[in-house]
């Protein structure tokens, strides 16, 4: 006896008919959930091989951008230092040009005062030196001691200021006194040490003649001389081009990025970045020291007239240094930049060419669907008419 289901050949055309329309819709349905026409190898092998080719490229060429992202900031940040240090190094040439242009007729004394530095209130080293006593023997004073100061200018014409130390007189005293004679100026510089300038040859007479150092500056029988066009600017110059100095380091060593400075120098600072996946191609930035070593920059000791013209000719050497390395590095940005920007598109590319590959026609899909179920509903109706003989038959035996 068989167990098999004798059907017609009408029956079985329509069975057919059916069984493939359902095919096709279960296809164009499942293309309309994943957006894929291709969803494996067995669809198309060469669209889904390919595209797998072009997406996995594009995978990594975002992961290079990550290393080019990276190299650019370490790039940019270098020459971020880079305008920094320039601007420290021309605000030091500026320094080291006003004590150059000291000398011209105006005298500059300056003086350290043990009494400046030991005897005074404040919380910083200007107020203790402005708040010290005057008389001590430090400073070759004494209560009840006159001090007159005499300038003589190029014409001759002398004018003249004097100067009583009380037990009570400070240094801001005498600072205020002698600003307000018009004989000579008087300042407290950044270091505590004491300085008078005049126009003309500044003399400085103590009534005590047995002195032979007066203020801290040494005196012959209690006159402190000079003549005019030399210049000692003490140490106010000094300390401010000292401190832009210091501020150089500190840039140099703050320009670095992900632990590589390209402004301190060395090996180990190189930079080295990856610009392809599938060749050699790389981009390697030397780092170079520009910190004072680097740029051979000393803090000098005292910077006045006599030595401001050799640290200028140094700064100037060092800011084309600076310069010429900040071209080199702009350029190098710009690579990077570009690089970037061509990698992403490239990455782009390659996306919307795999996605072409694979990608289904949703409007075309969605249609499919639609002409597919009515096409079953139409088959499964030819089945039923197919299926009324038998029916008749049916119909006798009841």
């Amino acid at each position: 006896m068989s167990d098999s289901v004798l059907l017609t050949s009408n029956i079985r055309g329509n069975l057919l008919a059916l069984q493939n329309t359902a095919s096709l819709l279960a296809t164009s349905e499942g293309r309309l959930s994943t957006g894929k026409k291709v969803n494996s190898a067995l669809d198309n092998a060469t669209a889904y091989f390919t595209s797998q080719n072009l997406s996995d490229r594009a995978s990594n060429l975002n992961n290079l951008l990550d290393g080019i992202g990276n190299g650019l900031s370490t790039v940019k940040a270098a020459n971020q230092g880079l305008q920094t240090i320039t601007s420290l190094l021309k605000s030091a040439k500026a320094i080291a040009q006003s004590a150059l242009s000291g000398s011209g007729g105006t005298t500059n004394y300056s003086t350290t005062s043990a009494t400046a530095q030991t005897t005074g209130t404040g919380t910083s080293i200007t107020a203790v030196a402005g708040t010290s006593k005057l008389a001590s023997t430090a400073n070759g004073i004494t209560a009840g001691d006159t001090l007159t100061f005499k300038s003589v200018n190029s014409a001759g014409v002398s004018s003249s200021f004097t100067f009583t130390t009380s037990g009570t007189s400070t240094v801001n005293d005498l600072v205020s006194a002698v600003n307000a004679s018009g004989v000579a100026t008087a300042k407290i510089n950044d270091n505590g040490t004491l300085s008078f300038s005049s126009t003309g040859n500044l003399t400085v007479t103590s009534s005590d003649t047995t002195k032979t150092s007066i203020l801290g500056f040494t005196a012959t029988a209690g006159v402190i001389s000079t003549t005019a066009g030399t210049t000692s600017s003490g140490q106010n110059y000094t300390s401010q081009f000292n401190d832009l100095l210091g501020s150089i380091d500190q840039t140099a060593t703050d320009s670095n990025y992900n632990g590589i400075n390209l402004l301190v120098g060395g090996a180990s600072n190189q930079l080295n970045v990856k610009l392809d996946d599938v060749s050699t191609s790389k981009l390697q930035v030397d780092s170079q020291d520009v910190t004072t070593t680097g740029l051979s920059l000393s803090a000098p000791t005292t910077l006045d007239a006599s030595n401001a013209q050799s640290y200028i000719d140094t700064i100037d050497a060092a800011l084309k240094t600076v310069q010429s390395l900040a071209g080199t590095y702009g350029t190098k940005q710009t690579i990077l930049q570009a690089r970037s920007d061509f990698t992403s598109n490239i990455v782009t590319t390659l996306k919307s060419g795999s996605d072409a590959l694979v990608t289904a026609d949703t409007n075309e899909e969605a249609a499919n669907v639609l002409a597919l179920q009515t096409r079953q509903s139409l088959s499964q109706s030819a089945l039923s008419l197919a299926n009324q003989a038998n029916q008749a038959v049916l119909q006798l035996l009841r």
